[in-house]
């Protein structure tokens, strides 16, 4: 009788154990996203990794084009992303990158990668809204 006793712990405790180890993983088959809105990017809650790929949708109404420095100060470019398009692109090594626009140089975010779990959450640009700024 006293294992009836210990099985609901235990189920509890592997399905805290699931939810804990889902907090800011992305989930099997979903692409970790960014959205840009207008003249910035958007918070995110996702832990960005090396080798994972990751989406920037273009919410807004108006081209981008998107270009990343890498943490030994080399440029990609990804190029010109219209209204309404996805880009994708894969962090190669864990590092900071920093996100920008060529077109409106307000737009900019840095991308912790494999460093925390939150760090990624540091998003700058806009100046359409107020604190935009850092």
């Amino acid at each position: 009788m006293p294992a009836r006793f210990h099985r609901p712990a235990l189920v509890l405790a592997f399905l805290c154990l699931g939810l804990l180890s889902s907090c800011a993983a992305v989930p099997p088959g979903a692409m970790a996203r960014m959205t840009l809105s207008q003249h910035e990017f958007e918070a995110w809650s996702f832990a960005p990794r090396a080798g994972e790929p990751i989406e920037i949708d273009n919410r807004s109404d108006i081209a981008h084009s998107i270009y990343i420095t890498n943490p030994d100060g080399s440029v990609v470019n990804l190029g010109t992303q219209l209204p309404g398009t996805v880009l994708r692109w894969t962090p190669p090594h864990d590092g900071v990158f920093v996100l920008r626009c060529w077109i409106h140089p307000v737009i900019r975010a840095e991308l912790r990668v494999g460093t925390s779990a939150f760090a990624g959450q540091h998003a700058q640009g806009g100046g359409h809204r107020a604190g935009a700024h850092r």
